[in-house]
């Protein structure tokens, strides 16, 4: 179940353009600045100014908080986008500091 969201949230987002929806949606899949940038065709340069923009307007910094907002307004599903997440991270890291999966 989400929590509530206020009207002044569901607002902030509302504010987002096309192109910064679609620059955050890409950030909370676990997407690099660069990664963004190839998938939408515009500059690194471009991707952040984006970011910057989302910041001010969302009145937060960082992806933690981004995909917290993006979740709570059905945006989103955290559980796929942790999952690859985590599998970017291992395949980031060498084979000896890879943490080992819990069986559920």
């Amino acid at each position: 179940m989400r929590p509530m969201v206020s009207i002044h949230l569901r607002a902030e987002i509302a504010a987002l353009s096309t192109r910064e929806r679609q620059v955050l949606l890409a950030l909370c899949r676990g997407l690099y600045d660069k990664e963004v940038a190839e998938e939408l065709g515009v500059s690194l340069g471009t991707v952040r100014v984006y970011r910057k923009r989302i910041g001010d307007k969302l009145r937060v910094r960082g992806l933690v908080p981004w995909a917290l907002v993006a979740w709570k307004l059905g945006m989103i599903d955290l559980e796929p986008v942790a999952r690859d997440a985590m599998a970017r991270f291992e395949a980031s890291r060498g084979e000896e500091d890879r943490v080992p999966a819990t069986s559920s």
